[in-house]
């Protein structure tokens, strides 16, 4: 096994590791979001049928928050059963380094040399197999978390931009609209579109981590296949 790769591993680990994080810190935004905007909604409805205020309340962006409440919720628990699988990869990983740093300590000959070259390939590609089995046994799932990123951010930006509109009009041929009332609206609006932006990035990153093991898992696949055949053949 080449030098590079407990270091390439420990990469693809720990890059894992922070795109499931991310995915979890989003879905909480999302759901938070969706959250407040149900209750302003929800407020306006009540005032409006109990009083004699007539408030602007939207069945639409109600809707439209109540779906980003639960895709949040969704998203956050699976990803948390993603990042639960990767984070006892990544703690057995550290556990296998650190072993290895205690023992060049007491050895000079070892400390001569890189650390991953001291490190056994039977222990990294234990690690390896365990990454690959989470992999393939939650691959639909990971899938779906991509789309399900992409989806939230669409949604976010929908919602911040619908919470910070004072009038909009879409004509066949003008579309006018304002942001308010005032500009201090302005900055949430910047900060809605910077989280959709950094949601969209996050399920990119997501998309091609899997294909990147999918490249791995066909290779195995394949060679295993070929295997299976040259022993049908010798038999």
């Amino acid at each position: 096994m080449e030098k590079t790769a407990f270091k390439r591993f420990k990469s693809e680990v720990g890059h894992f590791f922070r795109v499931s994080v991310l995915n979890i810190a989003f879905a909480a935004l999302l759901m938070a979001f969706g959250l407040t905007v149900v209750v302003m909604e929800v407020v306006s409805m009540y005032e409006t049928f109990t009083t004699d205020l007539y408030l602007i309340y939207s069945p639409v962006v109600l809707f439209v928050a109540v779906s980003a409440m639960l895709i949040g919720f969704s998203w956050i628990i699976t990803s948390a059963r993603i990042l639960e699988g990767v984070e006892e990869i990544q703690d057995d990983l550290k556990g296998l380094e650190k072993e290895k740093r205690k023992e060049r300590k007491t050895n000079a000959q070892l400390r001569a040399v890189p650390l991953e070259s001291d490190i056994p390939d039977e222990d990294l590609t234990r690690l390896i197999v365990r990454m690959l089995s989470h992999y393939r046994d939650n691959h639909a799932t990971i899938n779906r978390m991509i789309y399900v990123c992409m989806l939230g951010s669409a949604s976010i930006f929908l919602l911040g931009t619908l919470a910070s509109l004072e009038f909009f009009q879409l004509t066949s041929t003008s579309l006018t609209f304002t942001i308010g009332p005032g500009i201090l609206l302005l900055p949430s609006l910047l900060i809605t579109t910077a989280i959709a932006i950094v949601s969209l990035i996050s399920s990119i990153y997501f998309h091609r981590f899997a294909k990147v093991w999918d490249e791995r898992i066909d290779e195995i696949d394949h060679s295993a296949a070929l295997l299976k055949q040259t022993l049908e053949n010798d038999g």
